[in-house]
């Protein structure tokens, strides 16, 4: 663990690494914000399982290295060229190597981003297989009722699971408040679904209405850290 990394006073270490809402326009404060968003924003925790599935360390782990070029990269190569906060990697349910930047801590609720749609096609996998989802060609309106008029409503679980929804969203990053109600607002489809794969932030979204996901999640016995 390093309490420093690439470009460290301009990530905020002087501060601390502060949060603040502006995370995606003030640098300072994106380290501090994205290992505590729900210091900024509102969250929903999830409780562990009775019984966890722990992760253990692999007994001896092989080293990670890889060409790149020329040369010989490891992980350290990688952390010191790159502003990531947490590196986790695991092989066959064992950590092969963990690392942290920037004063981060193993116990820090790090932001996910697409990592998240990994989680949700788990629990949708979990939440099927159980018959909470009768079908995976059901449109999603069917389990949230809410979005009904919206693009999304008209498109199955599978092809929202592939991101092939044909919607059509620009993703800028500029997070206005809004920015959720419109893209669910979205009614016409610039492709036919299950056509076209685009990899976006507002595609799994509608597979995850909070509460129904939650409900999954809490009844399985393995608590899932991403």
């Amino acid at each position: 663990m390093r309490v420093d990394g690439p470009d460290a006073e301009r990530m905020g270490s002087k501060d601390s690494y502060p949060s603040c809402i502006e995370a995606i326009a003030r640098m300072s404060c994106r380290v501090g914000t994205w290992s505590g968003n729900h210091r900024v924003q509102r969250s929903v925790p999830v409780n562990a399982a009775e019984l966890p599935s722990a992760l253990v360390n692999h007994p001896s782990p092989p080293p990670v290295t890889w060409r790149w070029g020329l040369f010989s990269q490891s992980i350290d190569d990688f952390l010191d060229k790159t502003k990531t906060t947490g590196l986790l990697i695991l092989k066959d349910g064992q950590v092969v190597a963990e690392r942290y930047q920037y004063d981060r801590k193993p116990d820090m609720p790090m932001r996910s981003f697409s990592m998240a749609k990994t989680v949700t096609a788990l629990l949708i996998g979990i939440a099927h297989d159980k018959g909470l989802i009768t079908s995976l060609d059901d449109l999603a309106a069917v389990y949230w009722p809410e979005i009904a008029g919206s693009a999304y409503a008209q498109t199955s679980i599978r092809d929202l699971l592939r991101m092939s929804s044909g919607v059509p969203f620009r993703e800028l990053y500029t997070w206005t408040p809004d920015v959720n109600r419109s893209a669910l607002k979205l009614i016409c489809k610039a492709k036919p679904h299950g056509k076209l794969m685009q990899v976006q932030d507002f595609t799994t979204p509608p597979l995850r209405p909070r509460s129904y996901l939650c409900d999954v999640l809490k009844s399985q016995s393995t608590a899932y850290v991403m």
